[in-house]
């Protein structure tokens, strides 16, 4: 039950001013101290009348009446009757209204003039027929002659229906003309499917007589070439590196001897990668740092990590004086890179590798070192179960070296074609 409780000191005024605004008056008895006026929405929401609720005053909204618990129940306290108000006086008879006056008869409209018949009299000669109205001829309508006889047509033939192309012949010898239909639509365009096909409602142009997907392709000079990442590129110095997740990145690359090499470190973010100081801007110029285990893993289709004996053959080549691989080569004058390097040691000989001063992540220290001084890579070639073989370029000399070292290190990472 929602209620308000008010106090009942001032339960006798209370009472006094609805004894005078209602009807009969109940007399309430055993009214206590302990009387309150509390409020309820409708009568049969009131509590049952118990010994602990004698002399509780309730007021019923929907009744508009306050009811006391008294040992006979809920009783209502209503006021007495007021007197009766006075009858009000009687209002004055209203006057009748007058007739209108009738209107007036309108004029009956005047009889139409009657209209005069025609007929068609034919002429003497019987080459057509005068029109007669009302004893006037009003025109003449002559017989159509007879057209002149049409030329003989040609006959056409189907002569042709391969490959969705319809030939159509018409008459015979030099005079004979063909037309072609095609029955490969575009939407709502006819096309020729010798030189056109359709790809998502669009004609698109055969690229040396050949149909692709223009999605993952392009054509340039009659030659289909793919796409990477939906971007056109120069398959001459790039290639579009794809990986197991459907990512696909560009990279330049560069043949030397008999081996195509990527000319710029691999960016690919795998476990156990880094970036250099743990910073992305570091990713972007120098390729990511990879652990041994995690660099067999990150080349993308078609390439791999090249072995020990693929880093020397590109050696021998880089140095040009020497026929088999030694420390004492100078092969870094070629495979650093043109610029970045400390201490002027960059590429003098420009063959394009281009090899990057990325620096290190120490696996033992947990810290990145040796940013603009040197560079290792990872080779395939494992020494034992800890260490593997590694290449490094120095700023400090022209010599390229191979060495091992724990295969928790971070180094960066250059894949060859298989």
């Amino acid at each position: 039950m929602s209620a308000i409780k008010y106090s009942f000191a001032a339960g006798a005024a209370v009472i006094a001013m609805l004894t005078a605004c209602g009807d009969d008056v109940t007399n309430v008895t055993e009214v206590n101290e302990k009387a309150a006026i509390d409020l309820v929405e409708k009568y049969k929401e009131l509590p049952k009348c118990e010994d602990s609720l004698y002399g509780t005053l309730i007021y019923a909204a929907d009744s508009s009446q306050v009811y006391a618990c008294t040992s006979d129940g809920w009783a209502s306290l209503k006021g007495e009757k007021g007197d009766q108000g006075d009858d009000g006086l009687d209002g004055e008879d209203g006057k009748n209204g007058e007739d209108g006056e009738n209107g007036k008869d309108g004029e009956d409209g005047t009889d139409g003039e009657n209209g005069t018949s025609c007929t068609a009299n034919q002429l003497s000669d019987g080459s057509g027929y005068n029109i007669v109205c009302g004893g006037k001829t009003v025109g003449t309508i002559t017989n159509g002659t007879n057209g002149t006889d049409g030329e003989d047509g040609t006959s056409c033939n189907i002569v042709s229906d391969e490959n969705g192309v319809v030939v159509i012949q018409c008459g015979e010898g030099e005079n004979a003309e063909t037309t072609k239909l095609y029955k490969a639509m575009c939407g709502a365009d006819p096309f020729d499917p010798a030189d056109k096909f359709c790809y998502a409602a669009e004609l698109y142009n055969l690229c040396g007589g050949k149909v692709y997907d223009p999605s993952e392709y392009y054509c340039s000079d009659e030659v289909v070439y793919d796409r990477c990442n939906g971007n056109e590129y120069d398959h001459e110095t790039l290639f579009c590196a794809r990986f197991a997740d459907s990512t696909e990145q560009l990279y330049k690359m560069m043949k030397f001897g008999d081996q195509t090499w990527m000319t710029e470190n691999l960016n690919y973010e795998t476990e156990n990668s880094y970036c250099y100081d743990n910073n992305d801007e570091n990713c972007t110029q120098f390729g990511r740092l990879y652990t041994w285990a995690a660099a067999n893993e990150a080349c993308p289709e078609g390439w791999h990590l090249p072995s020990q004996t693929e880093w020397e053959t590109l050696i021998i080549a880089a140095d040009g004086n020497i026929s088999e691989y030694t420390d004492y080569n100078l092969a870094g004058l070629a495979l650093k890179s043109a610029e970045g390097w400390d201490n002027a040691g960059n590429d003098t000989l420009a063959i394009g590798f281009s090899a990057l001063p990325a620096g290190i992540k120490d696996y033992e220290s947990d810290v990145f070192n040796g940013i603009d001084s040197y560079t290792y890579f990872w080779t395939s070639t494992g020494k034992d179960t800890y260490s593997a073989y590694y290449v490094k370029l120095s700023s400090s000399n022209n010599q390229v070296l191979i060495d091992y070292a724990d295969k928790s290190y971070g180094y960066s990472i250059r894949c060859l074609k298989n």
